[in-house]
């Protein structure tokens, strides 16, 4: 069965199609592809694929994971190194690892969560002096880091691991989307190798198993997210999670957990510094909510301008600004006929940048009215939603109403957009100075 009337992507190359655009540019190649139609293929390698550029389209797509389901080069790339996390695995494993990691990240257990947020986040900012530069995406890498250790891994992580770890998730950020979009053949020719990235990964997953037999040695609740997912079980109380299964899940959790919040909480502090407005605003409800202390869980509903700070942020750099699928069955899109074993591309990114879903898309304005329904989706949609979404925007909130209540921010050198796995504000320096 072939894909019929589905528009073809101008610019393919013999043998890599369209993989040097998306290394070299891939935001405009993708926000270029709806002028020629909802549905357009691109070649990765010798592999076609179609990309989803309407937004009703991505949401069918998402909501159809039976049909549409986790797959595609990016995501069988991504399982040889991570394994089959949430993030990674196909629906049949999925649904079962929801249900099991579902607990760990009820909104009961967000305020156990947000008080460790709170406290990383005030010694880390505690540790700023009036008018120091720093660099903020490393400040916030580190905090962010530092939060997970604390509320995911707790006592169960050897704290000798900390600087290795940190060093590991840099390596591993810098080189995961390459890993993802390189097809296979492609990875031993020079500009292409991945050893350092795979020894990073090997490491991080070692230290990951050990944090695990530390928890299931220990039988401590401590109220971790690993502790948690190590004393998950089914409604029948028989099913748990095999330590393959937990270092698969906690190696997901640990590379999203950290450069997520890091880079979309470090986009927000430029944003606000370069609109004057939004960081007076900002200031003035962490005045009003706050009255000088660093914010809390039970703040959380009155820091509502934070909030929409947060997600207009992540309509600009959205956190998943590409994901992949593959039909598991024929589908029918947009009236066109797919084969199954297509990869779908679906991009938030694009969907947040079409000028007919938001005027000036890419214009920063927090007080944009609410988006329609399936025009906002910075975290995917459907059952494989970010699990961990709520987890982070708490943090966020945290962290952006706890610095703007104690801090003003002036930016000293701008930053460069690189583009990873994540759309980075790399090279960000700010000054700090203390708010009297």
């Amino acid at each position: 069965m072939a894909v019929n009337a589905v528009a073809r992507a101008p610019g393919r190359l013999p043998l890599l199609g369209h993989l040097v655009h998306l290394k070299r540019d891939p935001l405009g190649f993708l926000t270029s592809l709806p002028d020629y139609g909802d549905l357009v293929e691109i070649q990765l390698g010798g592999e076609p694929a179609i990309v989803v550029c309407d937004a009703e389209l991505t949401r069918q797509v998402f909501v159809n994971d039976r049909t549409y389901d986790k797959g595609g080069p990016m995501f069988e790339n991504a399982r040889s190194f991570c394994g089959n996390g949430l993030v990674t695995c196909r629906r049949d494993v999925h649904r079962t690892q929801r249900r099991l990691t579902q607990a760990a990240f009820h909104r009961g257990r967000m305020a156990g969560y947000a008080h460790r947020m709170a406290s990383q986040i005030v010694a880390q900012t505690d540790a700023w002096s009036d008018g120091q530069v720093i660099d903020v995406l490393a400040e916030l890498m580190s905090l962010s880091t530092k939060t997970l250790v604390e509320t995911v891994f707790c006592d169960t992580l050897d704290r000798n691991k900390f600087p290795a770890m940190h060093a590991n998730i840099n390596t591993l950020v810098y080189g995961v989307l390459r890993e993802m979009i390189t097809p296979p053949h492609l990875k031993g020719l020079p500009g292409f190798s991945s050893r350092r990235f795979r020894a990073a990964c090997a490491d991080v997953r070692t230290t990951i198993l050990t944090a695990v037999a530390n928890a299931r040695a220990t039988g401590q609740k401590s109220g971790a997210v690993l502790t948690a997912l190590v004393n998950a079980c089914d409604e029948h109380g028989r099913r748990r999670l095999s330590d393959q299964d937990l270092n698969d899940i906690m190696t997901t959790i640990f590379l999203a957990g950290t450069e997520t919040t890091a880079t979309t909480l470090t986009w927000c502090l430029y944003l606000a510094a370069a609109h004057p407005e939004v960081a007076q605003r900002l200031r003035r409800e962490a005045d009003a909510v706050l009255s000088g202390k660093a914010a809390t869980y039970e703040d959380i509903p009155h820091l509502t301008y934070a909030t929409q700070v947060i997600m207009e942020t992540q309509r600009l750099y959205p956190t998943a600004w590409i994901l992949t699928r593959r039909t598991t069955r024929p589908a029918v899109l947009a009236g066109q006929r797919i084969p199954a074993g297509r990869t779908i591309i679906c991009s938030p990114y694009l969907i947040h940048h079409r000028r007919d879903l938001y005027p000036e898309p890419d214009v920063f304005d927090p007080g944009r009215p609410a988006p329609a329904r399936g025009t906002y989706v910075p975290f995917g949609g459907g059952a494989r939603r970010c699990i961990g979404d709520e987890f982070g925007t708490i943090e966020m909130t945290l962290a952006l109403s706890t610095i703007a209540a104690a801090w003003s921010l002036e930016i000293v050198r701008p930053p460069t957009v690189k583009v990873g796995v994540l759309i980075r504000p790399y090279g960000l320096r700010m000054r700090v100075r203390r708010r009297c």
